[in-house]
């Protein structure tokens, strides 16, 4: 399993970069044993002008050694199996379920949870991300998108609504092509899928790719050996993949493509 390449970066600071090297095992299989010397997420809510109140999980950096605020931040996005409105189904997979008392992760990590019957609004995720931001001490030129599954295909959705806000998007087992793949011009993206997923066949991640490609997108399909549909946590479990992403800047909204008819 290769890591996704780091062209197009800035440099990763030493500190931050010892401190990914001691929290996130690269290429693990399994969810990586991060040190639990702080708080657990924090459960929040936000009233959206115009949406629902939105609840979420917050992971802050509370060590030291995470480096100054502002830091960069993730929002990670659940598949359809942790909707609802309980907030500990969303720690059952992915990220969130390896960031409690992880205080020198050294992101900004909000997770918000999709109501059940629900599918993620893309108006919604990007009111969203602009009340974070509003919120909490993350850098704005920093924002990385990560999603398993169908919460893979909202991340890549989302970043194709808002390309210049955001810095990378990252879907794990990715449901669809996107939709409008040249939107995302300027958002570097990393695909990772199951060789044998039997609930969305490898040809659907390989479309995603090519379609990207297609557009001068920085894409990179990563295919896993494993079976089954869980992707995710082998692709959330390496290390170079948070050194890459605390990397990325976003380009900035006078680099936009136009939108498709």
């Amino acid at each position: 399993m290769r890591p996704p390449p780091l062209s197009g970066t800035t440099a990763l600071p030493d500190a931050v970069a010892a401190v990914l090297a001691a929290l996130v095992l690269g290429g693990a299989c399994v969810p990586p044993p991060l040190p639990r010397t702080g708080p657990a997420q924090r459960e929040e809510e936000v009233a959206l002008p115009g949406h629902r109140t939105v609840r979420y999980l917050l992971h802050l950096p509370s060590h030291p050694g995470a480096g100054p605020a502002p830091w960069p931040l993730i929002l990670f996005l659940h598949g359809r199996g942790e909707r609802g409105d309980d907030l500990s189904l969303v720690k059952r997979e992915g990220l969130p379920r390896n960031l409690d008392g992880a205080a020198r992760f050294p992101f900004v990590v909000v997770s918000p949870q999709c109501p059940k019957g629900r599918d993620w609004s893309v108006p919604e995720l990007s009111a969203f991300l602009e009340a974070v931001l509003a919120r909490h001490p993350a850098d704005p030129e920093r924002v990385s998108v990560l999603g398993l599954s169908s919460g893979g295909a909202a991340a890549l959705r989302l970043a194709a609504a808002v390309p210049g806000d955001v810095a990378a998007a990252v879907a794990a087992c990715v449901a669809e092509v996107p939709p409008e793949p040249c939107r995302l011009r300027g958002v570097a993206v990393r695909l990772f899928h199951n060789r044998q997923d039997g609930r969305i066949p490898l040809r659907v991640a390989r479309r995603a790719e090519a379609s990207l490609r297609a557009c001068g997108v920085d894409a990179v399909l990563t295919v896993l050996p494993e079976e089954g549909h869980d992707a995710w946590t082998a692709a959330f479990s390496r290390r170079e993949l948070y050194e890459w992403l605390a990397t990325r800047r976003a380009s900035g909204r006078d680099a936009l493509p136009p939108r498709q008819p």
